[in-house]
């Protein structure tokens, strides 16, 4: 997976679920995913919701997008009338169990 596959599949759901046209120029690899991972929500959550990329101004969270060291690990934001989403993305495939320095990711197993 190139490194910006999944910055790539984040703003494909952001932007598929707002229904607007893409900015970018993503793969059929990535549009695939995302309008599966749009459709999810819209079963779950019904067609009225907000939808935001955590490196963006999102109402009532935060005005600068969320940022912290390290890393969050909320990718995308979903807001309905009653509830906040915070929302890690993952790309299909293999699921990685843990995350961290070498030391500790050698610890764990």
């Amino acid at each position: 997976m190139a490194a910006s596959e999944g910055v790539d599949l984040e703003w494909a759901i952001v932007e598929f679920g707002r229904k607007q046209k893409p900015t970018r120029n993503y793969s059929p690899k990535i549009k695939a995913q995302a309008e599966k991972c749009v459709a999810h929500i819209e079963k779950s959550l019904g067609k009225s919701f907000q939808i935001y990329h955590s490196d963006e101004p999102i109402p009532g969270v935060s005005a600068k997008g969320i940022f912290a060291k390290p890393e969050p690990k909320t990718d995308v934001v979903i807001i309905t009338k009653s509830k906040k989403y915070f929302v890690s993305v993952k790309m299909e495939g293999a699921t990685q169990l843990a995350s961290g320095q070498g030391s500790s990711t050698a610890e764990l197993f």
